[in-house]
C-alpha cells in the first residue's frame, strides 16, 4: 500500500515535470521537443485513469486492511479469552493434581505391595507345585503327575501378571483335589512300572490311599508291595519276597478292588515301609516273646505254673467234693424224721465235704443233748474253715507278686536301654528297641498273670464262704429236727420209767 501511493506521487512529479520542466537538454543530445496539448491532454487523461484505478486500488486495499486488522483483533481477543480459559483450566488441573498426589502415592504403594503379593503367590504356588512333585516322584506309578507338577511349577515362576497365574492355579487347584482324592480312596490302574526285578513291565498297581501300594504282573501274576527305602534315602522300593498268605491276600485285594464290588478288603499294611516283607502276615511266636522278655521270664513262668497247681487243686476241691451238700443234707433230714439216727450217721460219713462232716458230727452227740449238739457243730465248722481257705492266701500271694516281678522287668529293661545309649548314643532308636521290649513284654506277662489269678481268687473265696454258709444252714436245720424229736422222745421215756417202776 505504501509502495502505491510514492508510485502515484512520482506520476505527478513526472507530469509536472514534462508539463512545466524547462526544455533543456544535455550535451550533444537534441533539446526536446514540447509535446503537443492533445498529446498532453491524452497523456493527463491516462494518468488521471491510472491514478483513479490507483485511488480505486488503495481503498480496495485500505478496506481489505481494515477488514484484516478487525478480523485479527477478533482473532487476538478470541485467543486472549482462550489464554484465559486455558489458565484458569490449568489452575484447575494444578489444584485437582495436587489434591491427587495422596492418591497417587497410595495407588504406587498398593500397586508395589500388588506387585509384591504377586510375587509371594507365585513363590508359594510354584513351592506346593513342587512339592507336589516331589509327593508324587515318591508314589509307585506317578511320574507323569510329577512331571505334570515341575512343568506347572517353572509355569508359575514364569507367570508376568495375575491372569498369566490364573491358569497355573486353577490346575494346581485341580491336582492338589486329585492328590487328596487319591489320598482317601482306593483303586487299581493298569500302567507300566519297574517292578522288583529292575524290568518295566505292564501291571494292576493297587492304590491305597498314600499309605500302601502293591502290584500283580500281568505276565506272570507276581505279587510285590511297596517298602520305604533305607533311612538315609527318600522314596520307595519293591520287594516281591512275600509268603504264599501274603501273596494271597494282595491278590484278593486287586481283584476286590478292580471290580469295585468290594466294600471292604484285606490287605497287609506297613505303615512306614520299614519292616520286612514276611512281618506283615505272621505275629511273633512264644520262643520269640520269652527270648524279648529276658531273664524275668522264668520267675514270672514259675509263679504262673505255681498259681495254675493251686487253681486247680483249690477248684477241685471246692466245687467237685463239696458238690452235693444239699442233696446229702436232704437225705440225712429224711432219715432222721425216720428216726433212724444210725442210717442218717452213715450216710453223713459216706458223702464226706464240708456239709457231711459237719452234719455227722451233730448226730454223733445227738444222745447228750442240744447243747452237746451245737458244740460239735461249732467244732467242725472251725476245723472246716482252714480246709476250705487252704490255698486261697497263697494264690493271693501269687497274684500280687506277678506284676511285682512284671515291674521288675520294667526296670531291668529300661537298665539295659539306657546301657546302650550310655555306650552308642541316641541317635539311632532301634538300638534301644531291645531294652523297650523286655521292659513291656515283661510287665504285660505280669498283669496277664496277675488279672486271671485276682479274679479265680475272688471266686473260689467266695465258693468257700458258700460252703460254709450252707453248712452252718443245713447244720442248724438239722439241729431244729433233733432238738425236736428229743423233747417228744423224753416224756414217753419218763412214762416207760414210771410204768416199769
Amino acid at each position: 500500500m505504501k509502495r502505491t501511493a510514492l508510485h502515484c506521487l512520482w506520476r505527478c512529479v513526472a507530469t509536472g515535470a514534462l508539463l512545466f520542466g524547462p526544455a533543456s537538454a544535455l550535451p550533444g543530445q537534441e533539446p526536446p521537443r514540447a509535446p503537443a496539448g492533445a498529446e498532453l491532454q491524452q497523456r493527463l487523461a491516462e494518468l488521471d485513469r491510472e491514478i483513479e484505478a490507483e485511488r480505486a486500488l488503495t481503498e480496495r486495499l485500505a478496506a481489505a486492511h481494515e477488514a484484516e486488522r478487525r478480523r485479527l483483533q477478533e482473532e487476538r481477543a478470541e485467543v486472549a479469552g482462550q489464554v484465559v480459559r486455558l489458565g484458569i483450566e490449568a489452575e484447575r488441573a494444578s489444584r485437582a493434581l495436587a489434591a491427587l498426589e495422596p492418591e497417587v502415592a497410595a495407588l504406587e504403594a498398593a500397586a508395589k505391595q500388588t506387585r509384591a503379593l504377586l510375587e509371594n503367590l507365585k513363590d508359594a504356588a510354584a513351592a506346593t507345585a513342587e512339592r507336589i512333585a516331589i509327593h508324587f516322584s515318591e508314589l509307585p506309578g506317578h511320574d507323569e503327575a510329577a512331571a505334570r507338577a515341575r512343568d506347572l511349577a517353572a509355569e508359575v515362576r514364569a507367570a508376568a501378571s495375575l491372569q498369566d497365574l490364573r491358569p497355573a492355579l486353577q490346575r494346581l487347584l485341580t491336582d492338589l483335589t486329585g492328590a487328596a482324592r487319591e489320598a482317601s480312596s482306593a483303586l487299581v490302574r493298569r500302567t507300566e512300572i519297574f517292578t522288583a526285578t529292575g524290568e518295566r513291565e505292564p501291571v494292576r498297581l493297587l492304590v491305597l490311599g498314600s499309605v500302601a501300594f502293591a502290584y500283580v504282573t500281568d505276565r506272570d501274576a507276581r505279587v510285590g508291595v511297596a517298602l520305604a527305602s533305607p533311612a538315609e534315602a527318600s522314596g520307595y522300593r519293591w520287594s516281591e519276597d512275600l509268603d504264599p498268605e501274603a501273596a494271597s491276600l494282595v491278590r484278593d485285594a486287586v481283584d476286590a478292588v478292580a471290580s469295585g464290588q468290594a466294600r471292604s478288603v484285606r490287605f497287609p499294611i506297613d505303615a512306614s515301609g520299614r519292616l520286612p516283607p514276611d512281618f506283615l502276615t505272621r505275629s511273633a511266636s512264644l520262643a520269640e516273646r520269652w527270648e524279648a522278655g529276658g531273664p524275668v521270664m522264668f520267675p514270672l513262668a514259675f509263679v504262673a505254673l505255681l498259681a495254675l497247681a493251686l487253681v486247680v487243686e483249690r477248684a477241685v476241691a471246692l466245687f467237685v467234693r463239696d458238690r452235693d451238700g444239699s442233696r446229702v443234707a436232704a437225705e440225712v433230714l429224711a432219715a432222721c424224721r425216720s428216726r433212724d439216727l444210725h442210717a442218717a450217721r452213715g450216710i453223713a460219713r459216706r458223702a464226706g465235704g464240708t456239709v457231711g462232716r459237719v452234719l455227722a458230727a451233730c448226730l454223733d452227740r445227738a444222745d447228750r443233748g442240744q447243747h452237746a449238739m451245737e458244740d460239735g457243730i461249732q467244732e467242725q465248722l472251725m476245723q472246716e474253715v482252714p480246709r476250705l481257705h487252704r490255698g486261697l492266701g497263697g494264690i493271693a500271694i501269687l497274684a500280687s507278686v506277678a506284676p511285682l516281678l512284671g515291674l521288675l522287668g520294667t526296670v531291668t529293661g529300661i537298665i539295659h536301654a539306657f546301657e546302650v545309649v550310655k555306650l552308642l548314643g541316641s541317635s539311632d532308636p532301634a538300638l534301644m528297641a531291645g531294652g523297650i521290649s523286655e521292659a513291656l513284654i515283661t510287665t504285660a506277662v505280669g498283669l496277664t498273670i496277675a488279672i486271671p489269678v485276682l479274679m479265680i481268687h475272688a471266686l473260689l473265696r467266695g465258693r468257700a464262704q458258700r460252703i460254709l454258709a450252707n453248712a452252718e444252714k443245713h447244720a442248724a436245720t438239722l439241729l431244729v429236727a433233733l432238738a425236736h424229736d428229743l423233747a417228744h422222745a423224753q416224756p414217753v421215756q419218763e412214762e416207760e420209767e414210771a410204768l416199769n417202776a
